[in-house]
């Protein structure tokens, strides 16, 4: 939420405005951001796992 959410509303602003070269910027730290957010929530959800047994 915290590097996802200040992008989509940047995308917001500039696709209204018609900036195409936002969109590739945008695109790679999005998805750069959400893969780590992907793979954080895997670990937490394996070390709560371990923690269980």
């Amino acid at each position: 939420m915290v590097f996802n959410v200040p992008l989509n509303n940047r995308l917001k602003i500039c696709a209204l405005k018609q900036q195409p070269e936002i969109w590739q910027y945008y695109l790679t730290h999005w998805t750069r951001w959400n893969h780590i957010r992907f793979v954080s929530s895997i670990m937490a959800c394996l070390f709560y796992i371990l923690a269980l047994k």
